[in-house]
């Protein structure tokens, strides 16, 4: 456990010091983990969906009902990240 805290603190670090210090998120990052968070909780529920057709459905262009859903999750974790976000600066 000790090593891993230790690991994370090293990540820390170096994303600190490749994009900055400015937000909570790491950048690029966070949209890829976003990404594969809705695409692995979709999955529970039997929702699977390719690289590919998410992109697709993103840019405008799927067709695809799962990559539809995958992508209204990413909708709704983008919006619940906002909304965390500007909660935590109104109680500053």
């Amino acid at each position: 456990m000790e090593e891993a805290v230790h690991a994370l603190g090293r990540f820390d670090a170096y994303a600190a010091v490749k994009f900055g210090t400015s937000g909570h998120e790491i950048s690029p990052m966070a949209s890829i983990l976003l990404r594969t968070e809705s695409t692995s909780s979709s999955q529970i529920e039997n929702l699977t969906v390719g690289a590919k057709k998410l992109a697709l459905q993103e840019l405008g262009e799927g067709g695809s009902d799962n990559a539809r859903v995958v992508t209204g999750n990413v909708r709704a974790m983008e919006s619940a990240l906002e909304f965390a976000h500007d909660w935590d600066q109104a109680w500053r």
